[in-house]
């Protein structure tokens, strides 16, 4: 089990120091992200076990066999609790400090874990109808569990998912008609409209990382979910193409599976058409399930794509300040609206990165806030993050021994120079105590480090004055020889 570092989780309290929440009457139930449930075979888990897992064999025994639309049951695999400790799956999503994110939301909200706050681990490498699906069952019993428990036959339903999981919740919602016994449906940098590092990753490789990013990507294009991950709009530029493309006009020429692609993207628009048939829908209307949106910001993004350097099929323009490349680090902001909004609904804008926008102090204050507005829908206007921030750029992954740079700059009125520390996900152990960083000509700030040991990696930028919330992320380190 991982070590959540550098967070406090006090209660929210009164003035006078007692506990100022109030019970919650809801049943909510939180979904992790792409990667972030702990997969188990038997007796042995395939994804969850820290440094151990960082080998090409291992990777590989990640792959989905089958159709398209693989079976839930994949040879006896399932789903076995929610990673409370970091994650790495180099090129597609980070994740980390899910563990502080269930902690501080029961203390602020008084939620009792196992009663009125859930868990929901699924099996993030497969088609996410499948797991919507076996979210309606387990959410409905445990609906039923709550409202026998506290006596309060009225209870409904508040999900809450990160990543992908908001993808997971929103089809169980507006799809499979879970909206008639939910309350409101949450999603923390859930890519609604795709996510162009998907397909970076699936038509580019990592080819950085040796046999084990080879292994790596050959189960990623095995998996469904990640081409549902990939984006709808045009993102990608062509050679001799006036404009750029979407990844379903041009899968061809990027060496992905046209029908895969074609799926991936009927699952987002299946979404986006069951919401807006559903607002005509008086039940729907009159039962006003609640819709909000955390929205990571001022992160280097990848978004517009080109052919890339080296003769490789895809790479990240070099368009920097472009909105489009501008996000959580993983998902652009564009696409961390609901499809159906044609303006911006409830939403909190975060300066934080993907792996950890769900333990963010922001987020939680937003998220804590939205979920006590229940009598009071005036309150629900939106949040916005203060406007001091730190945006920090990290590879997702790194070779042991293999020199890398971070760079942060600062956002708004924070305080610079800032401060790096690294250290190990799996214990805390420091790799890198507090170290003031090199100024660049452009105000950004950069350090050059080397990291030896194999597994998760928290890096954590800070303003020294504390004008800004500390920003952290999370780093694969793979083994020199490459996983093998």
């Amino acid at each position: 089990m991982g070590v959540d570092r550098g967070l406090d989780d006090e209660p929210l309290t009164d003035s006078a120091g007692r506990d100022a929440s109030p019970p919650y009457p809801h049943l909510i139930v939180f979904l992790p992200g792409f990667g972030g449930s702990v997969l188990v075979h038997g007796e042995r888990r395939l994804w969850g076990l820290g440094p151990r897992a960082l080998t090409a064999a291992a990777m590989g025994s990640l792959a989905v066999g089958g159709a398209v639309t693989a079976a839930a049951d994949q040879g006896g695999v399932r789903a076995e609790g929610v990673l409370h400790t970091a994650a790495v799956l180099p090129g597609v999503t980070a994740i980390d400090l899910y563990g502080a994110f269930a902690r501080r939301l029961c203390s602020r909200l008084g939620l009792r874990p196992e009663e009125n706050y859930r868990e929901f681990p699924y099996d993030w490498r497969l088609d996410n109808r499948i797991s919507a699906r076996a979210l309606e069952r387990q959410a409905t019993q445990w609906l039923a569990e709550w409202r026998a428990m506290s006596n309060n036959p009225s209870a409904q339903l508040v999900l809450i998912g990160h990543s992908m999981g908001g993808l997971v919740a929103r089809y169980a919602v507006e799809v499979l008609g879970l909206w008639r016994i939910s309350h409101a449906v949450i999603t923390l940098g859930t890519p609604h409209r795709g996510a162009p590092k998907s397909a970076l990753t699936l038509a580019g490789g990592l080819p950085r990382l040796g046999l084990l990013g080879t292994r790596l990507v050959e189960s990623l294009r095995s998996m469904q979910s990640v081409y549902q991950l990939l984006p709808l709009y045009p993102c990608v530029h062509l050679p001799g193409s006036p404009a750029p493309q979407r990844i379903t006009e041009c899968a061809p020429a990027l060496g992905l599976d046209p029908g895969r692609v074609r799926d991936g993207a009927e699952f987002l628009r299946e979404i986006h058409r069951a919401a807006s048939r559903n607002a005509g829908d008086p039940d729907y209307t009159e039962r006003g399930v609640l819709q909000h949106a955390v929205v990571g910001i001022h992160q280097r993004t990848a978004g517009l794509l080109a052919p890339g350097t080296d003769g490789a099929r895809l790479g990240v323009t070099g368009k920097r300040a472009h909105p489009a490349n501008l996000g959580d680090g993983t998902v652009p902001e564009p696409s961390a609206y609901p499809i159906e909004w044609d303006h911006p609904g409830p939403v909190a804008h975060v300066v934080a990165r993907h792996s950890t926008l769900p333990a963010s102090r922001a987020v939680i204050n937003a998220v804590a806030g939205w979920l006590r507005a229940v009598a009071d829908p005036a309150r629900l206007s939106g949040y916005r993050a203060p406007g001091a921030g730190l945006a920090l750029w990290c590879p997702d992954a790194v070779m042991a021994d293999v020199p890398f740079d971070v760079t942060v700059a600062s956002i708004g009125s924070a305080a610079v120079p800032p401060s790096l520390s690294v250290s190990h996900a799996d214990d805390g152990q420091a790799a890198l105590a507090s170290a003031p960083m090199t100024a660049l000509d452009d105000g950004r700030h950069r350090l050059r480090i080397v990291l030896t040991r194999p597994g998760c990696h928290r890096v954590q930028a800070t303003a020294r004055d504390g004008s800004a919330e500390p920003l952290s992320d999370v780093i694969l380190v793979v083994p020199a020889d490459g996983g093998r």
